[in-house]
């Protein structure tokens, strides 16, 4: 007998595996130099030479967690003491040369 034309009939479930084969993930590695995350960037953030020592010792490793870590403090000390006092640097010569076209344009007498 078949079933009615706007019936559909139940599939059958797949039978479960009774022991299916999980890989079983690793926590995350609590080691030594990823649990000191925020002490290796502020190590970089305020101490530029042992920043960039710090940053080279990491990414020298083989871990690509660590090497990422590396990677970020050479990444801040590099931002912060060397990107930010050029640009610091650039934005006083710009207001320097602003403040000087200023004084030059009031000693020029205006001619009528």
């Amino acid at each position: 007998m078949s079933p009615a034309p706007g019936r559909r009939r139940a599939k059958p479930s797949p039978a479960p595996l009774a022991h299916a084969a999980v890989p079983a993930q690793a926590p995350p590695s609590t080691d030594g130099i990823t649990s000191y995350l925020w002490v290796w960037y502020l190590l970089s953030l305020f101490i530029p030479f042992a920043g960039i020592l710090v940053a080279l010792f990491l990414y020298d490793q083989d871990a690509w967690n660590v090497r990422k870590i590396g990677r970020n403090c050479l990444l801040i000390t590099f931002v912060v003491w060397i990107f930010l006092p050029i640009l610091f640097f650039l934005a006083v010569i710009l207001i320097m040369a602003v403040a000087m076209a200023g004084v030059v344009s009031n000693a020029i007498s205006p001619t009528d």
